[in-house]
């Protein structure tokens, strides 16, 4: 009997925790968002609407989305702060598959503070590049269980952990981009030191 009790204490102890965890509000990476540059010596952007089924998906998330003209080559920038809404981020080959694109190939890119994913995509004879990464505005990486990894810990340690990562997806259909050398100028250029 006794062991029953320490059982049913210890459940309602964790469903009260996880209730109280959901309503905490966690700091977000909204600022970090709101220092992304619009416009520069070498480019201009402007600011996209999301799509009825990005609106639904991305629900909650701090989203920008921006067409770049970046050095004369156009650069679709997308960021999302996912505090409010966890689902909104995820692996970007999966929203590219969902939306009928095939990859081509994926290589890994060094870049100014770790690493991001280079893909390429088709879509019948349409062909198109992106670049993603997760960054907390110190380290940039390419894994997702990491940055599951670092929301979970945020939320248990009520945002003390560090700073929420965002999720940077850079595309094109510029096949002759060079990525290597582009992504460095506009980390720099467009303060995507987020």
């Amino acid at each position: 009997m006794q062991h029953r009790r320490v059982i049913w204490l210890g459940l309602t102890l964790a469903i009260l925790l996880g209730v109280l965890w959901d309503f905490y509000p966690l700091p977000n990476a909204e600022d970090r968002l709101a220092q992304l540059r619009a416009s520069g010596p070498n480019f201009s952007s402007e600011d996209l609407a999301l799509t009825p089924t990005e609106q639904a998906v991305l629900a909650k998330a701090k989203v920008v989305h921006r067409r770049y003209e970046f050095e004369g080559r156009t650069v679709f920038v997308t960021v999302i702060d996912g505090t409010e809404n966890r689902h909104a981020v995820h692996d970007p080959g999966y929203c590219f598959r969902g939306a009928g694109w095939e990859a081509i190939g994926q290589k890994t890119l060094s870049i100014p503070g770790g690493h991001a994913v280079c893909f390429s995509v088709r879509r019948k004879s349409e062909l198109m590049d992106a670049v993603y990464w997760f960054s907390d505005g110190r380290q940039r990486h390419t894994s997702f269980p990491r940055y599951w990894w670092q929301t979970t810990l945020r939320r248990i340690t009520l945002g003390r952990s560090g700073p929420e990562p965002v999720l940077v997806v850079l595309q094109s259909d510029d096949r002759d981009r060079d990525w290597p050398t582009l992504v460095p100028k506009m980390i720099e250029a467009l303060s995507l030191a987020l």
